[in-house]
């Protein structure tokens, strides 16, 4: 990830716009770790 990536956020004061371009990488994300999670669960 861009370690610039939280700056960006600060000139942005409408959330929707925020949810507009950054949700689809947030559930990306999320069904991510979900898969990890399972994956490390499984192995135990």
């Amino acid at each position: 990830m861009d370690s610039k990536e939280p700056e960006r956020f600060s000139w942005i004061d409408d959330p929707s716009i925020v949810v507009r371009h950054y949700g689809s990488i947030a559930v990306c994300n999320e069904a991510r770790s979900v898969a990890w999670l399972l994956r490390l669960g499984e192995s135990e």
